[in-house]
């Protein structure tokens, strides 16, 4: 009975341990941002000006590689 409590345990802690891993690695970690709508829009707003500077990113890189080649 004592060796089935300790091996119950063992995998009590390991499941613990997973869920707190789980808790800390994404999309979890998405859970605080989503649940505020004021964050939520920030972080759209973020991304979009990221966006939008890799693709003046490309343009240039294009337009380089376009003159390297005629």
């Amino acid at each position: 009975m004592k060796e089935e409590q300790e091996r119950l345990q063992t995998r009590i802690d390991a499941i613990k341990a997973n869920i707190e891993e789980i808790r800390h690695s994404y999309p979890y970690t998405m859970k605080e941002l989503l649940a505020d709508e004021a964050k939520t829009e920030a972080k759209r707003q973020e991304l979009s000006a990221l966006l939008q500077q890799y693709q003046a990113y490309i343009q240039t890189y294009e337009k380089q590689i376009e003159e390297m080649l005629r």
